[in-house]
């Protein structure tokens, strides 16, 4: 599968993830900012983080959303559960 994103941290470690979390080797680092950076808005990363609303996540997505745009990342096999490996699998899904 080919990589969404790579990066370069803060120590100098690359990195980088596919649509379904696994780490690669190539991509652009834009996108893992962007991600990190609707995190922090939202919620600071906390993946279990619930707003008045009803959204939940590190992402913050409404239930309805969540199962719609998880149900794509997973090839329309079903919506996943919202775990924070699932919330970056999907994330990262709708980025690219």
């Amino acid at each position: 599968m080919a990589s969404l994103f790579n990066f370069t941290d803060d120590e100098g470690q690359e990195g980088g993830v596919d649509a379904t979390g696994t780490p690669t080797t190539s991509g652009s680092i834009d996108s893992l900012r962007l991600l990190n950076a609707i995190k922090r808005t939202e919620t600071g990363g906390d993946y279990s983080a619930k707003g008045s609303s009803g959204e939940r996540g590190a992402y913050q997505f409404m239930p309805a959303t969540w199962k719609q745009f998880s149900n794509e990342a997973n090839n329309k096999k079903g919506a996943l559960e919202q775990t924070p490996e699932n919330e970056e699998k999907v994330a990262a899904y709708k980025i690219k």
